[in-house]
């Protein structure tokens, strides 16, 4: 029989493909949940050392069961429009979440601001200033006309020693964290701003569901 070798053929290729779709129809309920859950992580969880850094700014109880790691770009709007919601699971998880801020300082102005950051939090207005930067970010971040100069002006009401902290920022004071900072970012794979890690794990979707369910299956594990 001349064609018996391409029916043996099609006879192997049928029998594996129907092999193949038993095997997917039996999953079980609890398997396709756990696929569905894990989808928008990556399988292995990063180290923790990659993460978090001695000099990075936390908010949070120290041994929280979930650490959300927030990699952003003060100049960054997409940084600005997710904050307010960042906020929101803060308060939500206020006792069982521990939030970790690490710059990527893609834009212009973005190292020169984290350094102004960083003075805020010297003197114990980290928080307060990032709101307040990102409230304000389209009077002093246009990515056509930037206006950093406006910043010290923006941030009177907060009562900031600024004189010292604009000094210390145009002198880079802490341009060896923030570097740091950006270095360990591309290992992690961060190629935008901003990206979230939620117990080591990066949450492809940005949103506040995501997030907040990101957290809440960390909660249940």
């Amino acid at each position: 029989m001349k064609n018996k070798p391409f029916y043996i053929a099609i006879l192997i290729v049928s029998l594996f493909l129907g092999i193949f779709i038993y095997f997917k129809q039996s999953k079980s309920p609890n398997q396709a949940g756990a696929d569905l859950q894990t989808s928008n992580y990556r399988v292995v969880p990063l180290e923790a050392s990659l993460l978090v850094k001695p000099h990075s700014i936390t908010k949070g109880p120290a041994q929280a069961k979930v650490t959300l790691v927030e990699f952003l770009d003060p100049e960054c709007e997409s940084c600005a429009a997710t904050y307010p919601f960042v906020k929101d699971l803060m308060k939500e998880f206020e006792n069982d979440v521990k939030i970790v801020v690490r710059y990527m300082t893609y834009h212009q102005n973005s190292k020169y601001v984290a350094n102004i950051l960083e003075g805020a939090r010297s003197e114990n207005k980290y928080w307060e200033t990032l709101s307040l930067l990102f409230s304000t970010q389209n009077e002093w971040a246009n990515h056509h006309m930037p206006k950093p100069e406006l910043i010290p002006e923006i941030l009177k009401p907060l009562k900031l020693n600024m004189s010292k902290i604009i000094s210390d920022a145009k002198a880079g004071q802490y341009d060896q964290q923030i570097t740091e900072d950006f270095e360990d970012g591309k290992k992690a794979g961060v190629r935008g701003t901003p990206t979230f890690f939620v117990n080591g794990q990066m949450v492809d979707d940005i949103s506040y569901e995501s997030l907040r369910n990101a957290i809440r299956s960390q909660l249940n594990n």
